[in-house]
Order: structure tokens, then sequence, then C-alpha cells
């Protein structure tokens, strides 16, 4: 058996979505289906481990959950998957979305904020796992990961695309109408699709369809290209790691 792995951004948001489905109070059976869920999600080597998301497990990062949503600041220490996950689906809260001001592409700039809040949880899940990256560049990458947020990158362009300011940019470069609609939809599909199905292959659609964001986005604001540098750096080691591993037993 494995060592125990650590709950993922994707388990988190299925937590989230059980406390937003059933206020915070589920019932039993509520618990009992969401463990099968996560059982089906999970390497086949946990799935005979009675001890693996437990109920117990279960109610007890249910309640980092409620935290959140309380904005209690016992949230600031919940594990780093539980606040990548709620970053992901209360898009933002750091800018609220009354705070876009409505001039110009509003639409647009709001659609490219929530893109790179999306970038951020998946690269985040993906520096976190033990199931994608090689366990020798776990801790540099995790350190390089936390080097980046440190110097605030991605919140610097949250900012800045908070105004109109840079519209006439976002237009030069593809990232307004329908150009800007395809691509944050196609990101959308992905995730979508990544949290159904789980697994390498989805997760690397994802990543190559932010590439069409990011690429066009590192014109507008050039700091992103150390973003773009370190997520597909990261891609090219997880990806090394997916073919070079044995398969699954049985």
């Amino acid at each position: 058996m494995p060592p125990t792995s650590w709950w993922t951004i994707d388990e988190a948001l299925r937590l989230i979505e059980l406390h937003d489905r059933t206020g915070g109070h589920p019932t039993a059976a509520n618990l009992e289906d969401l463990r099968e869920l996560l059982l089906e999600l999970a390497d086949p080597r946990y799935r005979e481990d009675i001890s693996y998301r437990s109920i117990g497990s279960i109610r007890s990062h249910l309640s980092w959950v409620e935290h959140l949503a309380r904005q209690d600041p016992v949230a600031r220490n919940a594990p780093k998957a539980f606040r990548d996950a709620w970053r992901l689906h209360r898009p933002t809260p750091w800018i609220p979305e009354e705070s876009v001001l409505l001039k110009g592409y509003a639409s647009d700039r709001r659609a490219l904020i929530r893109v790179l809040v999306q970038l951020r949880a998946t690269v985040a899940e993906l520096v976190g796992s033990h199931e994608y990256l090689p366990e020798p560049l776990q801790a540099s990458y995790t350190a390089a990961w936390h080097d980046i947020e440190d110097r605030g990158y991605i919140d610097q362009a949250i900012g800045a695309l908070r105004g109109p300011a840079v519209d006439d940019l976002l237009a030069v470069h593809g990232l307004v109408g329908p150009q800007r609609t395809a691509k944050a939809e196609s990101v959308d599909v992905a995730d979508r699709e990544r949290r159904n199905r789980g697994g390498w292959g989805p997760l690397k659609a994802l990543l190559g369809y932010f590439d069409s964001i990011l690429g066009s986005l590192t014109s507008v604001f050039p700091w992103l290209g150390a973003v773009l540098e370190f997520k597909e750096i990261t891609e090219a080691s997880a990806e090394l790691a997916d073919q070079t591993s044995p398969p699954p037993p049985g």
C-alpha cells in the first residue's frame, strides 16, 4: 500500500460542493456518497483501504470548508489544496466582482481574471501532487512556485485587469471579443473534463489551453513570462514522469 496521499484540489472542490449543496449539514448518506465518489477518483491501490477518505476524514476536512465559508482567520491554516480550491470555487475573493470597473471590455477582463485563478489553482495542485511530479523534484518545484507567488506576478496582473486602462492592449493581442471567448471557454470545458475524469490526459489538455491565453497575456504583462515558463517546465516534468512510470497493477 502506498503512503496516504494528500487531499487534492479536485477532492477539496467536491467537499466544497457538498457543503454548498447541504448548507454545511450533510446527512450520513451524503457523506457515504461522497466517499464512494472519492474512491472512484483515487488510485486503485487505495480502494480497499477502509481508512482512506473515511467518513471521519471527510467530516474533519469539511470543517476547513466551513472556516473558509465563514472567512474565519483559522482558514489561513487550511491545507493549501483547500485554500486553492476555495479561490477556484469563489473566483478572486481578494478582488470582488463589483470592483472590476464596468467600462470597456469589463466582461472580457472578468473572464481573464477567472482564467488566472484557474491557472493558479491548477499549477498549485500539480506542484503539490505526489501523483504527477517525481519525488526528487517536489521540494525544489514547491519552493520555486512559492517564490513566484511571493513576487505577486499573478496578483499584479489580476489587479491591472480591474480597469479599462489595459483594454487596448488586450484587444491587440486577441484577448477580447470572440477570440477571448473561444480561449476562455476552452479552458472552462477542459477544467470540467479534468474534474469529471481525472488523470494526466485531461490535466495535460487543460495546461495546453492555458497557453493560448497566458502566451498572449505575457505581451500585456511581461512578468507573467515567469509563470508561463514555470508552468511549462512543470508540465514537461509531469509528462516525463507519466511516460516513464510503470502501469498500475491489474
